[in-house]
């Protein structure tokens, strides 16, 4: 049965949140199929989901009309960060010989600011690493993860406050910053 509101139109937001929990573990495998990282496949799942979710005017009459396109944007974005993997190589080589050393002290500080990052966002939990990766890499408010996860808004907002603060603090221990 399709979700409807009181007046017989079709909620869309029910709708895609509807498809989300039945299909997540298929349109991740399909990332995976191009990108071969289980981490890749959620983000890029994530991300549509959550712009499905914030963008009005799309019309979708079924769950299999949401599963479709789902799975076509799916390999689309997969194919696209794995084209742009593959470039990123090519334009390291193009940095001046004035600019190298400034570019090569730039990249070292971001990698070890990310090797920081990552140890501390390791260290949350499964909840709350995917709670800070729908609010922060989707960009999904709290009441359209609240719907996609069956969590109370409450409950969101208490556990996103929470990884922060441990993430700021292992931040601190690793960085010194």
């Amino acid at each position: 049965m399709v979700p409807s509101n009181p007046r017989g139109e079709v909620d869309h937001v029910s709708l895609v949140t509807k498809a989300y929990k039945r299909y997540k573990v298929f349109w991740i495998n399909l990332a995976r199929t191009s990108l071969l990282s289980q981490e890749d496949g959620e983000d890029i799942v994530h991300a549509i989901v959550g712009s499905l979710l914030g963008r009005n005017g799309l019309e979708f009459e079924s769950l299999i009309h949401v599963r479709n396109y789902v799975a076509r944007a799916v390999l689309n974005r997969a194919i696209q960060i794995r084209q742009r993997g593959l470039r990123a190589c090519e334009f390291d080589d193009e940095v001046s010989q004035e600019e190298a050393p400034f570019e090569q002290e730039a990249i070292l500080e971001r990698q070890e600011e990310r090797s920081a990052l990552r140890v501390a966002i390791a260290g949350l939990t499964r909840q709350d690493f995917e709670i800070i990766k729908l609010r922060f890499y989707s960009g999904l408010t709290f009441a359209q993860i609240s719907s996609m996860l069956d969590v109370p808004v409450s409950t969101l907002k208490s556990r996103e406050d929470a990884a922060i603060r441990r993430i700021r603090k292992s931040m601190q221990r690793q960085y010194g910053k």
